[in-house]
């Protein structure tokens, strides 16, 4: 499928492009009735684990997901839609890597961390969580039982600024300045180019983050509070039609995709959602905020095999 899309880049004029298209369905939220309450969406994965309990309704919604290698002249940054991709080899011992072993794990972090202070100029850079996603059929995965975790088919986004400020206060503490913070995913496919089941951005400028996203509590079984008991707030998505969703087919091992999780700088994503934990003395940007995402299979893709390995690791960036 092609359709003709004119970048969304505001205040500049650009010729229109030709662009590939996947049809697929994505999966966002809704509330349970027509009208019903956005203020209180909840999400227990602790009274009868393994099943996950929503106040809330996953939706399907049938639409296009732009290839952006078919957009030579488009360029999507962190700062103007939430993610970027740069051609960055990896010498970490892939195999190691996915079978979390110490060695190859430090090393990659080691390496991600010099890479983010090197290009995004920050003064701080600190990992915090490692989440290593596998999708081959002929091997079950389940959450429960198992470190590898499968793509994830829901549009969320992972933090919101209270779980974003509670990161900071854990790993960075209370008294610590700074003019700006960021949580950055970094994604990477290992071994072999991702097959099927692709990550799907969605960009920042094309949503309203008042209107479209919506918190929503993670209630949480006791195994996972120590990793994940700061995050215990992130975002849902409302659907709407202006939503401009991008992937790039067939990611490699050397590949790297930048998103945001969060972005203390960015003015609109503050004024809709962090009145509670704004802090003086921060900068305030017209940047994006956050980058909503998920996982999402091409119905013309292999479904058989192994379809993707591959990484994401979330740090805190700090400008000082």
């Amino acid at each position: 499928m092609t359709v003709v899309l004119r970048p969304i880049v505001h205040g500049q004029a650009h010729s229109v492009t030709q662009m590939e298209t996947v049809s697929t369905t994505l999966y966002y939220s809704a509330p349970l009735t027509p009208g019903g309450r956005e203020d209180n969406w909840q999400c227990d994965a602790a009274t009868n684990p393994p099943a996950v309990i929503c106040n809330f309704l996953t939706v399907g919604v049938e639409l296009g997901v732009t290839d952006l290698r078919s957009a030579r002249d488009a360029h999507p940054t962190l700062d103007s839609a939430g993610f970027q991709k740069f051609d960055v080899p990896t010498a970490v011992d892939q195999q190691g890597f996915l079978d979390y072993d110490n060695a190859a794990m430090e090393h990659y972090i080691a390496e991600t961390v010099e890479f983010l202070r090197a290009h995004l100029g920050a003064d701080d850079v600190i990992h915090f969580d490692t989440c290593i996603r596998r999708k081959d059929t002929r091997t079950e995965v389940k959450l429960v039982s198992n470190p590898f975790v499968g793509p994830y088919q829901r549009v969320h986004v992972d933090q919101d600024p209270v779980s974003a400020q509670a990161r900071i206060d854990h790993h960075v503490g209370r008294d610590r300045r700074f003019r700006r913070f960021q949580i950055i995913n970094v994604w990477r496919a290992f071994l072999d180019p991702v097959k099927n089941y692709s990550l799907a951005l969605l960009d920042y400028r094309s949503i309203d983050p008042s209107a479209d996203l919506v918190v929503t509590q993670r209630i949480l079984p006791d195994w996972m509070h120590q990793r994940w008991v700061q995050d215990r707030e992130g975002f849902s998505l409302k659907h709407k039609d202006s939503h401009r969703w991008y992937h790039w087919s067939g990611l490699g091992p050397g590949e790297l995709v930048l998103f945001k999780c969060h972005d203390s700088a960015s003015d609109s994503l503050m004024k809709a959602h962090g009145g509670s934990v704004a802090r003086d003395g921060q900068e305030r940007l017209d940047v994006a905020g956050v980058c909503p995402h998920t996982a999402f299979f091409d119905p013309h893709g292999p479904s058989e095999g192994h379809l993707r390995s591959s990484a994401d690791l979330r740090f805190l960036v700090l400008y000082n």
